[in-house]
C-alpha cells in the first residue's frame, strides 16, 4: 500500500480473509481446481462445503490440516507440499496464520511453480463458523482501534462506543506532528 501511495496509483489493504469467496468464484468459473490447507480437518471439511454450496463447479481437490506445530520449512511442510502436488490443485488457500502462510507460500513457490497461493488467514474459519469476524471501529477522535472483539451491538450503541473508549482509557490525541501515540495521564482525575 505504501509503495502504491509513492507511485501515486493508491490501492487498498484487503484482508486475505475477504477474498476466499471472490476467489473461490473466480476458480469454479475458470475450472481451477483448489486445495485448502490449515486450520483443523473439521473447519477445512465445513469451508470446503459451504464454497462448493455456494460455487456451482468449484472442485475443491484437497483439504489439508497440518498439526498445530506446523513448521513451514520442516519435515511435514515438505509432506504437505508433496499432497498438493498429488492433488493437482492449481490455487491453494492457506490459513496457517502469519507469518507460517507466507513462508510456506515462498517455499513453495520454488517447489509448485505452477500453483497460487492466497494466504487467508482465518478466511476459512470464518466460512466454517468456527471463528467469529472481529469489528474494526473508527474512533469519534479519528484514531482508529485496529481490532476490537465484541459480541453484536444495536446501531444506536456502536455510534456512541468510540466517544466511550476514550473516556474509559483516559486517552488524549496526538499533537499535530508529534507523532507520540496517545498516553493515559499520569493520574487520575477526581471525580
Amino acid at each position: 500500500v505504501w509503495l502504491s501511495n509513492l507511485a501515486r496509483r493508491p490501492v487498498s489493504l484487503v484482508p486475505g480473509s475477504d477474498l476466499v469467496e471472490p476467489l473461490a468464484r473466480l476458480a469454479a468459473r475458470e475450472g481451477v481446481p483448489v486445495a485448502l490447507l490449515g486450520a483443523t480437518q473439521e473447519t477445512l471439511d465445513r469451508a470446503a462445503r459451504h464454497l462448493t454450496d455456494s460455487n456451482p463447479g468449484l472442485q475443491v481437490v484437497a483439504c489439508l490440516a497440518p498439526s498445530r506445530s506446523f513448521d513451514p520449512l520442516g519435515t511435514e511442510a515438505g509432506e504437505m507440499v508433496a499432497a498438493l502436488r498429488a492433488s493437482g490443485a492449481r490455487l491453494t488457500f492457506l490459513a496457517l496464520g502469519a507469518p507460517k502462510q507466507e513462508i510456506f507460500a515462498a517455499r513453495c513457490r520454488a517447489e509448485l511453480p505452477d500453483v497460487g497461493f492466497a494466504s487467508v488467514g482465518a478466511g476459512l474459519d470464518f466460512l466454517a463458523s468456527s471463528q467469529r469476524r472481529a469489528i474494526s471501529l473508527r474512533l469519534s477522535t479519528s484514531r482508529s482501534l485496529s481490532v476490537l472483539r465484541l459480541p453484536r451491538l444495536r446501531p444506536e450503541t456502536s455510534a456512541n462506543l468510540g466517544a466511550s473508549i476514550d473516556r474509559t482509557c483516559h486517552l488524549r490525541p496526538r499533537r499535530a506532528g508529534s507523532g507520540a501515540r496517545p498516553q493515559k495521564p499520569a493520574g487520575r482525575a477526581p471525580r
